[in-house]
């Protein structure tokens, strides 16, 4: 496990992560669903699903949907909204409880940035095993922007100075991430290739919808 895991990072935060980033990711998770239905998924793996939202919205839309989140400060918070659907999992993303093949499809959703390399691999691998052969994996995250408008440099710098104040190891993961390109970096390799995808954040990230081969 990383090191950063002994401890709970969202411990703090949890209480009030919604509150502070609900305006920012809602249209992400409608974007999210857009490509989810457009895909006919009906079973999905959050991997990393904080306070639970995006599965909550998965779930009213008929979407069979579980949460994983190693934080049990998010999970508690993700428990409190559905507290008898028994749909939340506190497990490592990189070693999760389930049998292979068990979803159409898993996603990550701003979950990968934030981790070294290493883990980054071994949560996408994790995935694969567990999702359908051609199913589907999902990431909502980052990307190295293809045009370089205003906007996209004014969005560029906000979401630098945020991932900077969200502390030192956060930020070099961070850093690596967009140094290796990105997603492209990060799924180059795989036996996955993109189907679909969505740009957000004025061009410096993307929701993208990778099929496994």
């Amino acid at each position: 496990l990383w090191e950063k895991n002994r401890l709970d990072e969202y411990a703090h935060i949890a209480p009030m992560y919604d509150r502070i980033l609900d305006p920012y990711l809602k249209r992400v998770r409608q974007r999210v669903m857009h490509l989810i239905r457009h895909a006919g998924i009906q079973t999905l793996l959050d991997m990393g699903c904080g306070t639970g939202e995006q599965v909550l919205l998965m779930r009213r839309a008929g979407i069979l949907a579980v949460g994983l989140d190693l934080s049990g400060a998010m999970i508690r918070q993700a428990r409190a909204k559905a507290p008898s659907a028994g749909i939340f999992c506190q497990s490592d993303a990189s070693t999760s409880p389930f049998r292979a093949e068990t979803f159409d499809a898993c996603l990550f959703s701003f979950a990968l940035h934030e981790k070294p390399l290493l883990l980054q691999h071994q949560i996408i691998q994790e995935a694969i095993r567990i999702t359908l052969q051609n199913g589907y994996l999902i990431c909502a995250d980052y990307d190295i922007p293809s045009r370089h408008t205003p906007l996209a440099r004014i969005v560029a710098g906000m979401i630098w100075t945020i991932e900077r104040l969200a502390g030192k190891d956060h930020f070099h993961c961070f850093t690596q991430y967009m140094k290796n390109g990105g997603q492209d970096g990060l799924f180059n390799g795989y036996p996955v290739h993109r189907t679909g995808g969505i740009t957000i954040l004025g061009g410096n990230g993307r929701i993208s919808l990778f099929r496994i081969k």
